[in-house]
Parts: structure tokens; sequence; C-alpha cells
């Protein structure tokens, strides 16, 4: 199973809070887009991740452009356990 890698956090951490800092997502959405792609992928698969991303991109919460830049830092940071 294709899951985020613990080791790598720190590093996502700082990259994705770098994203989000974008006028056009509401400040009260960062922190919980932070939290769960990184929860999901790491507890539950990258595809649950993925999927994540996309409903928010559905429901308008995260921009088109930077839901790409989170998924391709979810696909860097992937390993296999």
């Amino acid at each position: 199973m294709r899951k985020l890698d613990r080791r790598k956090y720190l590093e996502y951490k700082y990259e994705v809070r770098a994203m989000l800092d974008d006028e056009r997502i509401l400040e009260e959405h960062r922190s919980n887009i932070l939290g769960q792609v990184w929860a999901k992928g790491e507890r539950m698969g990258v595809n649950e991740s993925q999927s994540f991303i996309e409903q928010k991109v559905a429901e308008l919460i995260l921009p088109e452009d930077i839901a790409d830049k989170i998924s391709e830092l979810v696909k860097k940071f992937t390993t296999k356990r």
C-alpha cells in the first residue's frame, strides 16, 4: 500500500503551509486541509488523500492550481508500506 512517508512530515508541512497562504483560500480551511491531507495519506493511503483534495476542489474550497501542487507534493512524499 502506498502511504505518506512520516520522515517527510516537517518538509510537507512547511511547503503546504506556503501554498495555502493564498487569499483565495479562507483562513478557516487552511489547517483542516493541511492536516487532513497528511492524516489520510499516512493512515489510509495516498488515494484517499488525493480524493480529499479533489473533494475540496469540487466544494470550491481549494483552487485547482493549488490542489495540483499539493497533489504533486503528496506523490513526491509517497512510500510503499
